[in-house]
């Protein structure tokens, strides 16, 4: 059951442990085994309930909440950002294009395929309509501006502004590195963003 449960662990455990084998009897050795894992379990429990106290969470009932409503947070974070990503592709053909030619790539399974389609001038997508979308409102002029231009939604904007403000409240700064470790979007549109919330004192570098 532990093997099945932690198969990874232990096997990377097993063989770091191979050479001790050889000097202790076989049942100190699986006692071994056994109170590393035990520790690594607890370890990952301590992580756990850290997380629900640095939250402001202190009962069972409320850590059960919270980790259901985060799954979800998720759930609709990857949305928002397939969305976001897709609607950046839809106007640009050559990008279209180059996204046929790796499907045409994966089929036939080949490394490198000469190109069936004819080259298209790269030009720069035209501006998203924002309107119809949820939160709109919630934006101010230079803020609507920027998401029409980068082609980000309004609601994706405001999960990634509160990501990278926690982040530069917790250090007092934040680099444009880690604003891509932090969202895990199109890097140039992750620069845009940044530039733009440095530019209105958001953030600082």
């Amino acid at each position: 059951m532990l093997e099945r449960k932690h198969s990874k662990y232990v096997r990377s455990l097993f063989e770091k442990l191979r050479p001790f084998m050889k000097l202790q009897p076989p049942e100190s050795h699986d006692k071994l085994i056994e109170g590393l894992i035990y520790e690594y379990d607890l370890q990952k429990e301590i992580k756990r309930l850290k997380e629900f106290t640095d939250n402001g969470i202190a009962t069972f009932r409320g850590a059960r909440l919270y980790e259901k409503l985060r799954a979800r947070r998720e759930e609709q974070k990857m949305r928002r950002n397939m969305l976001t990503d897709v609607l950046g592709y839809v106007e640009d053909q050559t990008a279209c294009q180059q996204w046929l030619q790796r499907q045409a790539q994966l089929e036939t399974g080949q490394m490198q395929l000469p190109s069936v389609f004819p080259t298209i001038g790269r030009r720069s997508a035209p501006p998203l309509d924002l309107h119809n979308f949820p939160q709109y409102e919630k934006l101010n002029d230079a803020e609507r501006e920027m998401c029409a231009n980068v082609r980000i939604i309004p609601e994706a904007y405001f999960e990634y502004k509160r990501i990278l403000t926690s982040e530069f409240s917790k250090q007092g700064f934040l680099r444009l590195k880690q604003a891509r470790n932090l969202i895990k979007i199109d890097v140039n549109k992750t620069r845009k963003l940044y530039d733009f919330l440095v530019k209105q004192a958001v953030i600082n570098k």
